[in-house]
């Protein structure tokens, strides 16, 4: 046995003993893997519970496998070709959950063939970014699938599509995402009488105007929890704002408004809604100033966990209003892309939200004063204490933020994104705080994982 075989073998042994190693391998990689060694090829069959494919890369030598473990297949970008279509359809893999099949221009006649596949356990189904119309819903909906999430956003379905989707027979589908389509009022009004009424998470990304809105609002999903209104075109109005807030919508819990111009008015409007559940909002890339936070401050939402502000046009003044937010279970907040400086900073530090694990301030102008601010290094507590990622990428950044990190002691920290910033990991600074000059440490366009061993923690 030649010693290439034998490492094969023993990668083989690798494999059997440790098969979650699978899932670390690049992307690309099974394909090879498959041509090599016989008892290698038959390891890496029994135990690949995913596989990942997206380009034009062949996948005729995946989809011939057997996988009889597989549980999630992408195959996006190009990747799946008539040849690939038809392998793909004649494979029977009893434990496939999971199907994505993005972005690779399939139209009614692809769905046809599609929905013959036999995978009695596909709940997940992704076509979106294709060339699906009325013609490929009415294939779709024959499928005779227990679909609990189905993706068929930026395609181009209009009315006629959304009134053959409106019929479908999927009882038990929850999630439901027809962003970037062609739809309106009338479409709408098709899948609120529609059969679909289990639905609990919509995405609506189409310049929805207020009788649209309207039509959404009556929809009977008494067990909606997530939407996603979208209207960067048409913007969503105070009026059309105030038409939202009337849903009966008792079980929402997150609420997704991104590049909507939302302002003042429109932050006024939704308090007159019941939210008393809301867990998560993202308001990123609106019109938000520190007018539009006073008034944000004032909402009665006692389990919020999210909120999400990135891009809008907020300062120093902002942020001394937000952190008089009474929100106590806040985990993730996101202030990216508002030129927040050093004093927008010392406010934040002022913030009593103790169970924070998540802030993004990616794209400001923070030093390293700003974060020797925020993070209270000449106090004796830290304003977030059980802080677990912070994301400060493109700002104003260099080595000596590290002399902030190393004596704020953040016991439970793992992740800090300081890319595209002007590091130096060879300066002294660097090397004295943290001493890795022998470790695997990795600043600038990478992540620096993992750094509690050199906090304290």
């Amino acid at each position: 046995m030649n010693s290439a075989s034998s490492r094969q073998l023993e990668l083989a042994d690798v494999i059997q003993e440790v098969p979650q190693l699978l899932s670390l391998l690049p992307s690309d990689s099974k394909g090879s893997l498959l041509s090599t060694n016989t008892a290698l090829r038959k390891h890496v069959h029994k135990y690949t519970t995913a596989i990942r494919v997206a380009g034009s890369l062949d996948v005729g030598l995946l989809l011939k496998g057997s996988w009889p473990r597989l549980d999630s297949l992408h195959l996006a970008s190009g990747a799946l070709d008539a040849r690939a279509l038809t392998l793909l359809t004649q494979r029977s893999w009893p434990t496939l959950t999971s199907l994505s099949l993005s972005a690779n221009e399939l139209d009614a006649a692809s769905v046809a063939k599609l929905i013959t596949g036999d995978w009695p356990l596909l709940s997940k189904l992704d076509l979106s970014h294709n060339k699906l119309d009325h013609k490929a819903v009415q294939e779709l909906i024959k499928a005779d699938w227990s679909l609990n999430s189905l993706d068929l956003s930026a395609n181009n379905l209009d009315i006629l599509a959304i009134s053959h989707l409106a019929e479908a027979p999927w009882q038990k589908l929850e999630d439901l995402d027809l962003g970037c389509n062609k739809l309106n009022a009338e479409s709408i009004g098709k899948l609120v009488k529609g059969q679909l009424s289990g639905l609990k998470s919509l995405t609506l990304n189409d310049d929805l105007d207020i009788p649209a809105i309207q039509q959404v609002v009556m929809g009977a999903w008494t067990d909606l929890t997530s939407l996603q209104l979208s209207s960067p075109r048409r913007r969503l109005t105070p009026s059309a704002i105030s038409v939202l807030t009337q849903a009966n919508w008792k079980s929402l819990e997150k609420l997704h408004l991104p590049n909507n111009n939302l302002d003042e008015a429109s932050v006024t409007k939704m308090l007159q809604g019941d939210w008393s559940n809301m867990t998560d909002i993202n308001f990123s890339r609106n019109r938000l100033d520190a007018k539009a936070i006073n008034s944000l401050v004032k909402a009665d939402w006692p389990l919020l966990k999210g909120l999400d502000l990135g891009h809008n046009n907020l300062n120093a003044d902002a942020i001394k209003y937000l952190v008089k937010g009474d929100w106590g279970s806040l985990i993730r907040l996101n202030l990216s892309g508002n030129n927040l400086g050093l004093t927008a900073m010392e406010h934040l530090a002022k913030a009593n939200w103790p169970m924070l694990e998540k802030l993004s301030l990616n794209k400001n102008k923070l030093g390293a004063v700003s974060i020797k601010k925020l993070l209270r290094v000449e106090e004796d507590d830290n304003v977030f204490p059980y802080l677990k990622s912070i994301y400060l990428q493109r700002n104003l950044l260099d080595a000596y933020v590290f002399k902030q990190f190393g004596k704020c002691h953040l016991l439970h920290l793992k992740r800090i994104d300081l890319a595209y910033n002007d590091i130096d990991t060879n300066s002294e600074v660097f090397l004295t705080w943290f001493g890795v000059s022998d470790k695997p440490l990795q600043v600038g366009t990478n992540w620096l994982e993992h750094p509690t061993e050199f906090l304290g923690g």
